[in-house]
C-alpha cells in the first residue's frame, strides 16, 4: 500500500507551496515541510521493523505543518491544504497500524527483519527470549534430541515453562511427532497471548 498521497514531497510543492503568497514566500523562505517530506519518503515503505522510525518522522512533518499553519495563519487556502495534509499524516498512522495489527507470529517468525526485532524486545523486556527461540530452532529443523536437551529437559540452557506432564512425553518419545507438536503449540499460545500482544502495542504509531 503507498504512502498517503498527500505526503508526497512533489504534490507538495506543486499544489501546496503555491498557494503562498509572494509576501509569505518572501518573509519564510523555507517551511520545513518539504525535507520532512523527504525524510518520511525514506521510509514510509520499509517494513515494520522500520516502525519507530515512522512514527519520529510523521511526528516531524505533523511539528513543521503546525508552524507552518502559525506562519500562514491569515492564509486561509493554504492553511486548509496544510489541513489536509495533516489529515495525511493521521491516515498514514492508521495504515501502519493495521499493518501491525495484522502481524501474527508465523509472519515474525518468517521475516528475517521482524523476527531479530522481535527478539530485542522478548530480550530487553520482561519477557524471556528461550520460547521464540524455541520455536525458531523448532523452524530450523534442530534435531529432537537437540531441542529436548536444550529447552525442554528439566534444568537445560533454556528451558521454556511448560507443563511437566507434556515436558516428560516428548523425553521419553523423542522420535514421535506428537508430543513435540504439542509443545510447539503451547509455546507459540503463550507468546501469542503475551509477547506478541504487548509487542503489537509497542510497534503502533502514536501522534
Amino acid at each position: 500500500m503507498p504512502i498517503d498521497a498527500f505526503l508526497n514531497e512533489a504534490t507538495w510543492k506543486s499544489a501546496g507551496l503555491t498557494k503562498r503568497t509572494t509576501m509569505e514566500k518572501l518573509k519564510f523562505k523555507k517551511t520545513g515541510v518539504s525535507e520532512s517530506l523527504r525524510a518520511y519518503a525514506g521510509v514510509g515503505n520499509l517494513g515494520i521493523d522500520r516502525g519507530p522510525d515512522k512514527q519520529a518522522r510523521l511526528k516531524s512533518i505533523k511539528t513543521v505543518l503546525t508552524k507552518c499553519k502559525a506562519d500562514h495563519r491569515t492564509n486561509g487556502v493554504f492553511v486548509a491544504y496544510i489541513d489536509n495534509v495533516e489529515k495525511g499524516v493521521v491516515r498514514e498512522a492508521s495504515r501502519i497500524n493495521k499493518e501491525v495489527d495484522a502481524l501474527t507470529l508465523d509472519s515474525i517468525m518468517g521475516d528475517a527483519a521482524a523476527y531479530p526485532l522481535f527478539h530485542a524486545y522478548c530480550t530487553n523486556t520482561e519477557h524471556n527470549p528461550e520460547p521464540l527461540e524455541f520455536l525458531h530452532d523448532v523452524r530450523a529443523n534442530m534435531a529432537a534430541p537437540a531441542l529436548i536437551n536444550t529447552y525442554v529437559r528439566a534444568g537445560s540452557p533454556k528451558e521454556v515453562n511448560i507443563d511437566d506432564n507434556i515436558r516428560q512425553a516428548w523425553i521419553a518419545a523423542p522420535a514421535l511427532p506428537g508430543p513435540k507438536q504439542a509443545i510447539v503449540n503451547v509455546v507459540a499460545a503463550l507468546i501469542r497471548s503475551n509477547e506478541l500482544k504487548r509487542y503489537i502495542v509497542k510497534m503502533k504509531v502514536t501522534l
